[in-house]
């Protein structure tokens, strides 16, 4: 009996990776027109060749070729696809007076009970 829910809890993560990985291969084939660089490169990371990066190929289970990377992943931050800028990293400190601050400041006129 473990094995039979072992088996179908793989099958099951399995299903879910794979659906996963086709929304990405065909929201990349359709960011194509607006994003035409990084579309590239998402559809160069997932290995999906030039011919069947087109409008027809955006049907689910339509390209099983793909899956293996046309250009070096990398690793960290540097290499990923839409890279943090160097302003972005949020430095505040996050002890619990600023959070209560924040709060305070943040607060709905409607949510605040009359107590």
């Amino acid at each position: 009996m473990r094995q039979v829910e072992s088996l179908t809890a793989r099958l099951a993560a399995g299903r879910v990776v794979f659906l996963a990985a086709e929304g990405v291969r065909i929201m990349g084939i359709l960011l194509q027109p607006f994003l035409p660089g990084k579309a590239a490169q998402l559809l160069d990371r997932l290995g999906v060749a030039d011919d069947r990066r087109t409008f027809a190929h955006t049907a689910l289970r339509c390209d099983p070729t793909y899956g293996s990377p046309r250009e070096d992943l990398g690793s960290g931050r540097a290499t990923a696809l839409f890279p943090p800028l160097v302003g972005e990293v949020d430095t505040r400190r996050t002890d619990s007076s600023s959070r209560r601050k924040n709060k305070e400041r943040f607060r709905h006129p409607i949510m605040v009970s009359e107590t």
